[in-house]
């Protein structure tokens, strides 16, 4: 999750809010119950000062690591991941280019290669052979690597533009709209 000098003050036109990565996980990960505790794991790579808490990611079991992780061990589970989504941040893309599983690309200044768009032009939504492609995206594309590239659908990135506006207006040219130093990282298990 990009934060750090991206706020809903400052560089607001790459502000993803908390509900939109929310709303994402949910889409792309299997639904757990009481009965039926979630058999993946999510983890949140980011920065230690943000607008938004991570307690609510926390307070799901996520993993939420913020400090002492190196650009490599972050970069190895993007290229691991199983499902990889990214920020509007070439940190992410970059990575995300290697990941030969689901990519989850919310549109910025790097544009999706040519070839996406005209795999996704010409054969509408194309999917990985395997049946375990979770996502209800229709902006799906396949790389020679086998990886799925999705688009975000609009729907899901005006609900964010909304959010965005909402908190700008609440704390833009206020001092109500700090950015929060956050001190606690949960990582307190082996980085694997």
């Amino acid at each position: 999750i990009r934060r750090g000098d991206v706020r809903p003050c400052r560089n607001a036109n790459r502000y993803l809010t908390n509900d939109y990565y929310q709303q994402l996980i949910d889409r792309y990960t299997p639904s757990s119950t009481a009965t039926n505790p979630p058999t993946v794991s999510v983890v949140i790579y980011s920065e230690p000062h943000s607008h938004e808490t991570f307690d609510d990611f926390t307070s799901r079991g996520y993993q939420v690591r913020l400090h002492n992780v190196t650009l490599g061990q972050v970069w190895r589970d993007l290229i691991q991941a199983d499902v990889a989504i990214l920020s509007r941040s070439s940190f992410s893309f970059v990575p995300a280019i290697l990941n030969r599983q689901t990519v989850v690309y919310t549109p910025f200044w790097h544009r999706p290669h040519r070839d996406w768009t005209n795999q996704r032009r010409q054969q509408g939504r194309i999917r990985r052979s395997s049946s375990n492609n979770n996502s209800s995206s229709n902006n799906a594309t396949t790389m020679t690597n086998g990886a799925v590239w999705e688009i975000v659908d609009n729907a899901t990135l005006f609900r964010n533009e909304l959010q965005v506006q909402q908190l700008q207006t609440e704390c833009c040219g206020k001092d109500k709209c700090p950015q929060l130093p956050i001190q606690t990282d949960n990582n307190n298990n082996n980085n694997n």
